[in-house]
């Protein structure tokens, strides 16, 4: 919740921001940017839809660590729409570069609010959420993570 609220907050001073220093809009057409509000509005919507199916379904006695569906992908899948799509649809909803930029910032205030998170995640389940937080990237997907659900079950050789 503190995270949403930073994020929003962060917007509106950027949206501030630019009108103040008259930087330029999107140069795309607003047919287009809607579209692209629209589609990454959706995307946020569906993760965090099927993050919260995946912990409801898989999480049956409540001590088992879930590494399925997004969470196969990322440890963050919900954070990860607010923080990437939350921030997508804003920049494109209201055609505003510097509203886009602030992913970057965005990004690092998140990283800096799960360390509790993950702190007590690490104590509920020791070693397999070391291992698991090691190949699994915390709001973007890991080039292995990638590998594993694409192909689930091949070695590295391809057997």
């Amino acid at each position: 919740m503190l995270g949403t609220a930073i994020s929003v907050a962060l917007w509106v001073l950027l949206l501030y921001l630019q009108s103040w220093i008259a930087l330029p809009e999107f140069d795309i057409a607003p047919g287009w940017r809607w579209f692209f509000s629209l589609l990454f509005g959706i995307d946020a919507l569906v993760a965090i839809i099927w993050a919260h199916w995946t912990l409801h379904h898989r999480r049956t006695d409540g001590e088992q660590l879930v590494v399925t569906g997004p969470y196969a992908l990322l440890r963050h899948p919900m954070y990860a729409a607010v923080l990437w799509n939350g921030t997508a649809v804003m920049a494109f909803a209201l055609g505003r570069w510097l509203v886009l930029l602030a992913v970057v910032p965005l990004h690092l205030i998140w990283a800096w609010l799960v360390r509790l998170e993950e702190a007590q995640l690490i104590a509920r389940y020791g070693t397999a959420y070391k291992t698991y937080s090691a190949d699994t990237g915390q709001f973007f997907p890991r080039w292995e993570s990638l590998k594993k659900t694409i192909r689930p079950g091949r070695s590295e050789n391809g057997e």
